[in-house]
């Protein structure tokens, strides 16, 4: 599964023009420092009002179709190890397992 990591502010108008794409097929995106990605974040005073530092979105997929994302904010930088993308990604499978399942 194809991850997108931000890490250069440069890319955050690319990542959130092509979201539904990332998220249709599947890839994650990370942005461990929020405060240099701030401006392209529609939400950004919440995050602000919060005190956000980073964020991760993995998208919720069940049977080959995306159902949801898992988004998730921490209030220090923070850059996500692949341990922790391991026990995301089940608690993501989880997750939509059991929304596709309420939804039949």
């Amino acid at each position: 599964m194809p991850t997108i990591l931000l890490s250069a502010p440069y890319m955050l108008p690319f990542v959130q023009r092509f979201r539904p794409v990332f998220e249709h097929y599947g890839w994650e995106i990370i942005v461990p420092d929020l405060d240099a990605h701030l401006d392209e974040f529609q939400n950004r005073s919440w995050i602000k009002t919060n005190k956000l530092k980073s964020y991760i979105c993995i998208p919720l997929q069940s049977n080959n179709k995306t159902v949801g994302t898992l988004s998730l904010f921490t209030g220090f930088i923070h850059m996500f190890y692949p341990s922790d993308l391991k026990h995301l990604r089940e608690i993501a499978h989880l997750i939509a397992s059991y929304v596709e399942s309420i939804n039949m």
